[in-house]
C-alpha cells in the first residue's frame, strides 16, 4: 500500500479516536461516560479517564454508586502519579465513606503518596513527616492489618532520612568550625535517634566536636571543656565497646588528658 494512504488512513483513525472522545464527553449520555471512564481506567490510561469520572460522579451522590465512581477516581490520580491530587482524594474517600471495605485500602496509599513525594534528604522534609503522620494513622485505626508491618518498615525509612538531614546539619557545623554547635547538635542527634544504627558515629563526632571546642577555648575555660571531653569519652566507650571508632576516640582521650593534667598544672604553678 501506498504509504500516502497509510497515513491517510492512520490520520482519519486518530482523528475519528479524538472526535468518539471529545462527543461522549461532551454529550448528555451519563451511561457512555461511565462505560468510558472505566475503559479507560481498566487501560491503566487514567490521565483520559479523569475527565468522565468527573462528568459523572455528581449524578450519583448519595447513590451506592457514588462509592465504586470515586475510588476508582481517588485511584486513578493515584495510578497517574498525581500524588497531591491522589492523597488529598483517598483520604476525602475514607471520610466519605468510613465503613467501605475499601476505606482501608485507600488510607494506606495516602499514607503512600505522601512517601512517594518525601524528597531527597537534603531538602524540605514536610512531605516525610506527613507521611510519617499518615502511616501513624493508618495503624492506629488498622492496628490487625497486615499492611502494619510495611507500614512500620517505611516509618523506619523515612526516620532514616530525617536522621540524614539532621547528620549533615551537624556536620556542616563542625565543618564550619564551630564545635560548639557541633557538639550540641550531635549530642541531640543522639538523643532524638537513639535506635539510630549509626549512633556510635554520631556519639563518636559528638566526642571529638567537644574535644576541638575545648582545645580552641580561652584557659579559664579549657579544663573545664577538657574534662567534660573525657566524661564523653567515657560513656562512649561504654555504650559502644565494639566500635570502629574506638581507636580514634582513644586518642582524642589521651591528648584531652595530656592537656588536662597540663593545664592543672600551669594553675597549680600560678
Amino acid at each position: 500500500m501506498n504509504c500516502k494512504y497509510l497515513y491517510l488512513i492512520l490520520f482519519a483513525l486518530v482523528l475519528g479516536s479524538c472526535s468518539s472522545y471529545e462527543r461522549i464527553l461532551r454529550g448528555d449520555d451519563l451511561a457512555a461516560k461511565e462505560a468510558k471512564a472505566m475503559e479507560f481506567y481498566n487501560k491503566k490510561e487514567y490521565q483520559k479517564a479523569i475527565p468522565f469520572f468527573e462528568e459523572v460522579i455528581g449524578f450519583y451522590k448519595g447513590n451506592k454508586k457514588a462509592e465504586d465512581l470515586y475510588y476508582y477516581y481517588s485511584m486513578c490520580f493515584y495510578g497517574a502519579e498525581e500524588y497531591l491530587m491522589a492523597a488529598y482524594n483517598l483520604k476525602n474517600f475514607v471520610n466519605s465513606f468510613e465503613s467501605s471495605p475499601r476505606a482501608e485500602e485507600c488510607l494506606f496509599l495516602n499514607a503512600m503518596c505522601y512517601y512517594h513525594m518525601s524528597p531527597r534528604y537534603n531538602q524540605d522534609q514536610t512531605n516525610t513527616t506527613k507521611a510519617m503522620n499518615e502511616f501513624q494513622l493508618f495503624i492506629n485505626m488498622y492496628p490487625s492489618s497486615p499492611r502494619v508491618l510495611e507500614c512500620n518498615t517505611m516509618i523506619d525509612q523515612l526516620r532514616r532520612k530525617l536522621e540524614a538531614k539532621d547528620y549533615a546539619s551537624a556536620k556542616l557545623y563542625f565543618d564550619m568550625s564551630n564545635y560548639k554547635a557541633a557538639n550540641t547538635a550531635f549530642s541531640n542527634l543522639l538523643m532524638k535517634y537513639s535506635d539510630s544504627p549509626i549512633s556510635d558515629q554520631i556519639s563518636f563526632m559528638s566526642l571529638k566536636s567537644s574535644y576541638l571546642y575545648a582545645v580552641n577555648s580561652i584557659d579559664q575555660k579549657k579544663k573545664e571543656r577538657l574534662a567534660q571531653t573525657i566524661e564523653l569519652y567515657n560513656t562512649f566507650v561504654s555504650r559502644f565497646p565494639e566500635s570502629a571508632y574506638h581507636k580514634d576516640a582513644k586518642g582524642i582521650f589521651e591528648n584531652a588528658q595530656r592537656l588536662l593534667n597540663k593545664t592543672t598544672k600551669n594553675e597549680q604553678n600560678n
